[in-house]
Parts: structure tokens; C-alpha cells; sequence
């Protein structure tokens, strides 16, 4: 745990100003865009009043919150991810490719997934437990609770300070995973950008304790990525020793399909309108002081983009295959085309070589025959 809070001082965060009346129950479509354009133009001519000095200052303030020993956790779990991610796929995921005989492609492919795949299904299990199990799904059904009594000098229960300190560093590792481990994508860069605002939005929810919001924040996409990563786990299974396996085929078609309702329900539906709407729109209202809050509302609000964005290539991948253009589900998003262009010309250079050697050792049996 984080240590004992000091007593809380007068934050300068940029007076809030609205009018707008909620309930704090979840919004619909249109009371999310009209009252979220009417938060966004109130609080915008609020900043003036904001100056450099009270942004340091407020810095200073939340950030002494985030310990030594909670940085050194941070770094020590950081490294702890990419020795082990190195170590798990070299003596268990690159084995297992191997028995079942997976083609090249798909055992290059089928670590990163698993990889991925048991650690989003670790950590959104235990959130599960904390927000379905402790909570009693009230997060849901009343979004509004997380900000209720909300005071930065709260306490963060033992459970969530472990899940952000795993959360916090796993980003951290992702940025270099990406770069340096993951096959390139087209949408790596978007993917980069997205991991650090992750890292920018788990550390100043820890140091300004807004601890639930996060956690549910996080809960919500989570699962979706548990989905993603386990249809294209299954996917990769599909053909075995060079034989298709058929009910890999059925199960990817399923997981495709619930990977979609997911991502609309979650990342689509709930996050904007029980997390999102919340944070900004209900915490304007209900004039709740939280240091930071225009600057995490700005940041959500790109991640929402991104859902929106990383959609359109769910989109297009269904479209295809309900036209048939292809007959199989793929990740469009992988590999982007100058990386698959490489990769044939390796192959031809590789092939071309073997072909050159071939022909060398054709003509000197040929001249060999010629001299007798």
C-alpha cells in the first residue's frame, strides 16, 4: 500500500462551470454528445483563469502522493515482464507451436497472442471479482458511485493498489515490446500512442486517487482484449501438421463474433457512457473537486477515439468476410505492407540463391561430362 496520505491542502484545479442537471444514471446517446459539448465549451473558457503556476502546483501536489517504493515496484514489474515474456515464449509458447505443428507464419504469430491473452485474463479476472463479486455490479447499474464521497486523501484498497501497480508497469513493458519484440502493424503507432496515455492515465489516477473510475476504466476494455487475443490464439491453431482442425474453425467464428458485441457493449456503449460521462459531465455538476480532471477527461476522450478507430478495422474484416472476399478471418491489421514486402523479397533472395546454386552444381556435372 501507498503510505499514510498528509493532510489535504486547497487544490488549484480551474473552477468548474455547468448547469447542466443529471441524476448520475447512465445518459443516453443524446444527453452524452449535447451535455458533453456543453461540458467541453463551459470548462475550456474556465482555463483562463488557469495559470502555469497553480498547473506546478497542483503537480507537485498529486504526484507526492506516488512513493519511492511505488516507482521501484513499477520498475522492478517492468523488467519482470519482459525477462518473462522472453523466458515463457522461448521454453512454453515456441514448444507448443512446435508439437502441433504449426506453419511458420502462425508460430511466429501464436506467442505475442498467448502472451498477451493470460495476462489480460488474469488481470480482468480479478477485477471481475472486485467490481461483479465486492461491488455488486454497481458500477453498472450505478455508474455514478465511484465518485461518490470521492476525497484525494481516500485510501486504495489493497486489491485495486496491486491491480494498478501490475496495470502501470505492463504498459511500460508494452511500449518496448512493441517497438522491439511485436511483428510491426499498421496500426503500431496508434498502438504506441495508446500505451503511453495508458501510463499517463494509471499514473495520475494513482496519484489523485481516482482509483474506482480506473479500475472500472480498465475493466471495460480489458475483456475485450481477452477476446481478441483468444480468437486469433485460435485461429493460429486452425491448420495443425498441415491439416485444418475443424472445430478451431468453429471457435474462431464464435470468438469473433462475441469479440464484436464486446467491443460495442464495453468499449462502445458503457466506457463513454458510464465512464467517460461520469468523469466529466457528472463530476462538473456535482462540483467535485479532483485535481487533473480536464487533462484525464481530454485523454479518455482520445481513447474513446481510438475505440472508434480500431473498430472501422473490425468493420471492414466482417464486411469482408460477409461478401466473401476472404474466406477465412485474418487480423487486417497486421503487417503492414512494406513488412510483408520484405519478407517476400527475403524469400526470393533466398530462393534465388538456392537456384544459382543449383544451376552452378547442374553445370559443372554437365562440364564434367563434357570433359569425359
Amino acid at each position: 500500500m501507498t503510505s499514510s496520505p498528509t493532510p489535504t491542502s486547497a487544490v488549484n484545479t480551474p473552477p468548474i462551470v455547468t448547469n447542466i442537471q443529471i441524476s448520475g444514471e447512465t445518459p443516453s446517446l443524446s444527453e452524452f454528445f449535447v451535455d458533453s459539448y456543453k461540458y467541453f465549451m463551459d470548462n475550456v473558457l474556465s482555463l483562463k483563469s488557469y495559470k502555469l503556476n497553480d498547473f506546478q502546483k497542483d503537480i507537485k501536489f498529486c504526484f507526492e502522493r506516488i512513493t519511492v517504493w511505488d516507482i521501484s515496484l513499477i520498475i522492478v514489474l517492468t523488467i519482470v515482464w519482459t525477462f518473462g515474456r522472453f523466458l515463457v515464449t522461448k521454453h512454453i509458447f515456441k514448444p507448443i507451436g512446435s508439437y502441433f505443428q504449426l506453419s511458420r507464419q502462425d508460430s511466429a504469430k501464436m506467442p505475442e497472442s498467448a502472451w498477451k491473452f493470460l495476462f489480460y485474463l488474469s488481470t480482468w479476472s480479478s477485477m471481475a471479482y472486485i467490481i461483479l463479486v465486492k461491488k455488486r455490479c454497481s458500477y453498472f447499474i450505478n455508474p455514478s458511485i465511484v465518485w461518490q464521497n470521492y476525497s484525494i486523501d481516500s485510501a486504495i484498497e489493497t486489491d485495486i493498489y496491486v491491480i494498478y501497480l501490475i496495470q502501470l508497469s505492463f504498459y511500460c513493458h508494452s511500449l518496448y515490446s512493441t517497438l522491439r519484440v511485436d511483428q510491426w502493424r499498421k496500426d503500431s503507432p496508434t498502438l504506441m500512442v495508446h500505451h503511453v496515455l495508458c501510463v499517463l492515465l494509471i499514473s495520475i489516477s494513482l496519484a489523485t486517487k481516482t482509483h474506482k473510475s480506473g479500475l472500472f476504466a480498465m475493466f471495460l476494455h480489458d475483456g475485450c482484449d481477452i477476446l481478441l487475443e483468444g480468437t486469433k490464439l485460435s485461429r493460429y491453431f486452425k491448420v495443425q501438421g498441415g491439416k485444418t482442425v475443424k472445430n478451431m474453425d468453429i471457435v474462431t467464428n464464435i470468438g469473433f463474433g462475441c469479440f464484436i458485441m464486446a467491443w460495442l457493449y464495453c468499449r462502445l456503449y458503457c466506457y463513454p457512457l458510464k465512464q467517460v460521462y461520469m468523469a466529466s459531465v457528472y463530476v462538473s455538476a456535482k462540483q467535485i473537486k479532483v485535481p487533473f480532471i480536464l487533462p484525464i477527461v481530454a485523454m479518455l476522450w482520445v481513447l474513446l477515439m481510438m475505440n472508434v478507430y480500431w473498430f472501422t478495422f473490425i468493420l471492414k474484416l466482417l464486411y469482408k468476410v460477409i461478401t466473401g472476399q476472404i474466406k477465412e478471418l485474418d487480423d487486417n491489421r497486421e503487417y503492414s505492407e512494406d513488412k510483408s514486402s520484405k519478407t517476400d523479397e527475403d524469400d526470393k533472395l533466398t530462393n534465388g540463391r538456392y537456384y544459382l546454386r543449383q544451376r552452378k552444381i547442374d553445370y559443372s556435372l554437365l562440364h564434367t561430362g563434357r570433359s569425359q
